[in-house]
């Protein structure tokens, strides 16, 4: 696939910036800020062109991770980086568990898994539906 000329970039940031102004011109008159200094964006897939969207006249910084609500994302769209960040988690408390199962029932320890370790299963995990398997034993 060639990419596209620079023309056509350097339009599409144009009209990116055209409608970020208007945003903040929209917030304004809700009496709402925009914070830009916290503003990030990511541009999804295969780019080697330097992006540089403004956002009331600071610059927006480019990533290639962004974590939105707890769950991690990367410019291609995958998320080992989200999975790999919830198995630590998971493993962390699992493991605390297995030290402390000794001095506990049964019935406690289900309601500690289902407490503090079930959740990170269940948080976004429609996300993961139809995943391929590298994605996920990656």
């Amino acid at each position: 696939m060639t990419p596209p000329p620079i023309v056509q970039v350097t339009a599409l940031l144009s009209y990116t910036n055209e409608d970020l102004s208007l945003l903040v011109k929209w917030l304004n008159c809700k009496y709402l800020k925009v914070n830009s200094t916290k503003t990030q964006a990511m541009v999804l897939g295969f780019s080697n062109y330097n992006f540089d969207p403004s956002l009331d006249n600071s610059n927006i910084e480019i990533k290639d991770e962004l974590k939105l609500l707890g769950v991690t994302i990367d410019s291609k769209l995958s998320y080992t980086t989200h999975i790999k960040n919830i198995l630590g988690k998971i493993h962390a408390k699992a493991g605390a568990l297995r030290r402390i199962r000794n001095f506990i029932d049964s019935k406690t320890a289900m309601r500690i898994y289902k407490a503090y370790i079930l959740p990170h299963f269940d948080y976004c995990s429609p996300l993961f539906v139809g995943l391929s398997s590298t994605f996920l034993y990656t």
